[in-house]
């Protein structure tokens, strides 16, 4: 077999591949063979067909299938023993290749479209400047954040009346527009209807002061201006919503109000498992060091996204852009339209350099990642899930137990190494360049994403 490179430009280049018969035959001869060993014909005892037969029926794609195999293993080894660096993967040249005839060629030539990774050269130093963001923690932050504790652990008690945002159980009927029931109008019973999502404040005030047992007329549309809402509370299908009159009326059952958790011991218990806080002023300074860390993950992931950003633009790196979208479209074939791939580019041209600026810093600067590594991400990555659903005190068995798992497939086992190595890669760049902490209000920052 004979492989030759060609350089079109310092992005693009072929490899022709050009096989004679004795690269392939051997294996398309066992193959063959296998074939006739197994072959059970009528006329013939088991592996007695004649090869001429099997030939026949068998050779043409055998032969193909074969070369094909060849081709890729020999196309990946050459790129990896000549130290070829491609950006996705070898491509059918559209112009060079020639049609072969299975049934009479016997050398054949193959060749490859490659698209090559840019040359980087760069150091990163303190001429680099990249801020970097410290969100200033305010006493309205941890007061929202003891409310949000508090409405999540509180709890439904019935009262006698109507006063504001109760929760009303009962039953819904249609009516016409002066009040009247309508025999044949939309019937729901069993609903609740939360006052609090209310949007309209006249129709709101219609059930102040209601008790259970009475009822209370009101204009469905106005009240909850939702078409899902709507279709919950009458139990309808959304689509046939804005066909309906918006005139109700609700026998109220039970009247419930929302209490919130009292800000105690037995809160605290709950949130973080028995005796952990004991104080209010505990309480909050835990909720503190929770504000910060969430805050240093918003951060952080400015800093990750400004650093994108300067040395996008600091390296002004030029990929392959045709091949990379003729690429794209061949694996994406039947899912992405070409007009979708020209769309969608600009935001994969900038994930693919920074991939190859990333690999970069880490090459250069003996970067890895190790197993145990892997294992204890995992561990944090499952803590934080279960603390998102409020499970601040998940055992560690069970954190261990879950990581384990998620350490079994292999996919989630790629993002997990590829978001430490990142991790790795910021924290790198965080600690060699210019990064100069300038403190701002969470409102503050919130305006400086929007600004991008």
């Amino acid at each position: 077999m004979n492989i030759t490179k060609n350089d079109i430009d310092k992005l693009n280049a072929t490899l022709k591949l050009q096989l004679s018969k004795e690269d392939y035959e051997d294996r398309v001869s066992k193959v063959l063979n296998d074939y006739r060993k197994k072959a059970n014909m009528p006329g013939f005892r088991p592996g007695k067909v004649p090869p001429a037969i099997i030939n026949k029926m068998y050779r043409k794609a055998v032969l193909a299938d074969e070369i094909n195999k060849l081709v890729s293993e020999k196309l990946n080894e050459y790129i990896k023993t000549e130290n070829i660096h491609v950006l996705g993967d070898p491509l059918p040249s559209e112009t060079e290749n020639k049609t072969i005839d299975w049934e009479n060629d016997t050398d054949f030539e193959f060749v490859f479209d490659l698209g090559l990774s840019p040359e980087i050269d760069f150091e990163i130093s303190k001429k680099d400047k990249i801020l970097s963001y410290e969100i200033r923690i305010e006493d309205s932050m941890i007061d929202n954040y003891i409310k949000m504790y508090e409405r999540r652990y509180g709890r439904f008690i019935e009262t006698e009346v109507v006063e504001e945002n109760e929760l009303i159980k009962g039953n819904l009927a249609q009516t016409d527009s002066n009040g009247i029931l309508l025999e044949d109008g939309i019937k729901s019973e069993n609903i609740s209807l939360y006052l609090e999502l209310a949007k309209d404040e006249n129709e709101k005030i219609l059930f102040k002061g209601a008790k259970p047992g009475d009822i209370v007329k009101f204009d469905i549309k106005k009240a909850f201006p939702n078409d899902t809402e709507i279709s919950s509370l009458l139990k309808i299908d959304k689509d046939t919503v804005a066909e309906v009159e918006p005139f109700f009326q609700m026998t109220i059952n039970t009247i419930s109000r929302f209490e919130p958790a009292a800000l105690n011991e037995e809160l605290f218990n709950k949130i973080y498992g028995e005796g952990v806080i004991t104080s209010e002023e505990s309480f909050r300074s835990k909720i503190e060091n929770e504000i910060n860390e969430n805050l240093k993950k918003d951060t952080g992931f400015k800093f990750l996204f400004d650093s994108k950003k300067y040395f996008l633009k600091k390296l002004n790196l030029k990929l392959p852009d045709a091949f990379l979208k003729r690429w794209l479209k061949f694996m994406n074939e039947g899912k992405l339209t070409v007009e979708q791939i020209e769309k969608e580019y600009p935001h994969f041209e900038d994930d693919m350099k920074w991939q190859l600026i990333k690999n970069k810093i880490s090459k250069d600067n003996n970067i890895e990642v190790k197993e145990e590594e892997v294992l204890e991400y995992a561990k944090e990555v499952t803590r934080t899930q279960f603390q998102q659903y409020g499970l601040n005190n998940v055992p560690v068995e069970h954190i261990d137990s879950y990581a384990v798992n998620l350490m079994k497939k292999e996919d989630e086992v790629r993002k997990l190494i590829d978001k430490l190595m990142e991790n790795k890669v910021i924290g790198f760049i965080r600690e060699n360049v210019n990064a100069e902490v300038r403190e701002v209000s969470n409102e503050e920052f919130g305006k400086l994403f929007n600004e991008n």
